[in-house]
């Protein structure tokens, strides 16, 4: 009885695993390229176009703008979701100009993808749609496409340069985050937002040009892009989030516009800064200020110097540096001169 029950539990779980099976590589139709390549569709809007659909793909594959089956002709219009999700074998890709949409995951972790020819009617790239393609070198994204979604490029650590067109309007939260490979991004003229952790970790990246239509830089956009020594960013920037360029040790210049209202928590905050700041903690510890008018300005005159020897924010526009008068009152303190002020005593000069 017990070895009945063993053996029909294994049909079942056999039954199971067929159906599943069946399911994931569900298809309406299958049509074999000129190339002899076979690709596999689904039937969307209502049987007059075609959708890519999952299967086992590898090599070279062309995606064809229409297909004659049953002598019928589809356009091909859509990459539908996953549908070359984890093909490692798959080396290189070209989308024909009838396709408008990249489906979510569409190339997830195609590792063995190095190179992806977009149509000039992709208007959306999904979120996912090429995630860890770290064999990605080259990608060129035409001008009809206006979003880019979240985790898009993501780990795409292969690729070196991104130019995102005019055509643009949004980056997505983590769109390129951890291409470390990346080493210059030239963003369109109408994009109005850079997503949260859009950029972050790239830290090959030199140099980045934001430009006037962008009016808010998301949070921790630029993390951790320790090869960034120049930031310019454009005169629409209202806001930036926080620790939007925290981390990114090597930036020597930032220009932050009078457009820009509100700068979130370290915004610009790297280990550099947070060495000097431990220093200024321990060096409060022996000054003996005669009132907190002085200490106040005493704070306000490190933290300039911290921002000016680190980093050197030129803040435009702000009221965050200090007068000719409270300059004076700075240097005239006879416990701490200006000279002084990122250079503790001997006593406390081993402290990292």
């Amino acid at each position: 009885m017990i070895i009945m029950k063993q053996l029909c539990t294994k049909i079942i779980l056999a039954m199971l695993i067929s159906m599943m099976s069946i399911q994931a590589f569900a298809h309406d139709i299958e049509v074999r390229n000129a190339d002899g390549v076979t690709i596999y569709y689904n039937y969307i809007n209502d049987g007059k176009e075609l959708e890519v659909t999952y299967n086992t793909y590898s090599g070279s594959v062309v995606i064809p703008e229409e297909v004659t089956y049953m002598n019928r002709i589809r356009k091909v219009t859509s990459i539908g979701n996953s549908a070359f999700i984890t093909c490692s074998r798959l080396t290189s890709v070209t989308i024909g100009n009838s396709v408008t949409s990249i489906g979510s995951d569409a190339f997830y972790g195609c590792s063995g993808l190095t190179s992806v020819t977009i149509g000039n009617s992709v208007t959306s790239i999904g979120s996912d749609a090429f995630f860890d393609c770290s064999g990605l070198t080259s990608v060129t994204i035409p001008n009809s496409v206006t979003s880019i979604g979240g985790s898009a490029f993501y780990g795409c650590s292969g690729l070196t340069s991104v130019t995102i067109p005019n055509s643009v309007t949004s980056i997505g939260d983590g769109a390129f985050k951890n291409c470390s490979g990346l080493t210059s991004v030239t963003i369109g003229n109408s994009v109005t937002s850079i997503g949260n952790s859009a950029f972050s970790s790239c830290s090959g990246l030199t140099s980045v040009t934001i430009g006037n239509s962008v009016t808010s830089i998301g949070s921790n956009a630029f993390y951790g892009c320790s090869g960034l020594t120049s930031v310019t960013i454009g005169n629409s920037v209202t806001s930036i989030g926080g620790a939007a360029f925290s981390g990114c040790s090597g930036l020597t210049s930032v220009t932050i516009p009078n457009s820009v209202t509100s700068i979130g928590e370290r915004a610009f905050w790297s280990w550099i800064c947070q060495k000097s700041f431990r220093r200024l903690r321990i060096l409060l510890l022996y000054i003996q200020p005669h009132s907190l008018i002085i200490l106040f300005t005493m704070l306000r005159y490190m933290y300039q110097q911290v921002l000016l020897k680190s980093t050197r924010l030129q803040m435009v526009g702000k009221n965050l540096l200090l007068s000719k008068k409270e300059m004076e009152v700075a240097v005239r303190l006879s416990t701490l001169t200006a000279r002084n002020v990122l250079r503790p005593p001997s006593a406390i000069a081993t402290v990292s």
